[in-house]
């Protein structure tokens, strides 16, 4: 009986300590840091540079993205896979302020890009971009056959692609 009133008063020490930190004015005062937005694609990286050396960094989700180290105030991010995760900084002038960086990782659409390219030929070439799971095909194609053809292209690389294209100019039916 007296082992667990001792583990009965340790339990009711932490809850009262932890209900007396999540009180503090100075936890309640403190702000969500600005997020800065960075992306880069699937097996691909991006070398982030800073002035400030940083104490260390922190990934949420590592089977989204990797982070290594370099030399003071560099790392590199490298997609794993596709999705969104934060990324944490401290920096060594100031610990108690992190810098939040919302980090996104897409697909790699070079391939799609290009062969959009080619379809439209010396007429305008609509913006392909990822957004969440889905590709966005935007903006003017010259006729209504470039409009199927990258339709059908698209629909490749995603079925349910979402299709903000516009035919420039007259069309008659």
């Amino acid at each position: 009986a007296g082992g667990s009133n001792n583990m009965l008063r340790t339990l009711t020490m932490m809850v009262a300590v932890l209900l007396a930190f999540l009180a503090s004015p100075t936890v309640l005062a403190q702000e969500a840091p600005p997020t800065t937005w960075l992306e880069v694609e699937v097996g691909q990286s991006n070398i982030q540079k800073s002035s400030r050396p940083f104490s260390r960094v922190l990934i949420s989700d590592p089977g989204v993205a990797d982070i290594e180290l370099y030399e003071e105030g560099q790392f590199q991010i490298r997609g794993l896979a596709v999705g969104r995760t934060d990324l944490w900084v401290w920096y060594r002038d100031d610990p108690e302020h992190p810098e939040l960086f919302e980090l996104t990782v897409t697909r790699d659409l070079s391939g799609l890009v290009t062969r959009v390219g080619e379809i439209a030929g010396d007429g305008p070439v609509p913006r392909i971009y990822p957004l969440e799971d889905r590709i966005v095909v935007d903006g003017p194609v010259a006729d209504l056959v470039t409009l199927e053809q990258v339709a059908a292209i698209c629909e490749i690389y995603d079925p349910n692609f979402v299709n903000l294209m516009t035919v420039r100019g007259d069309q008659q039916v």
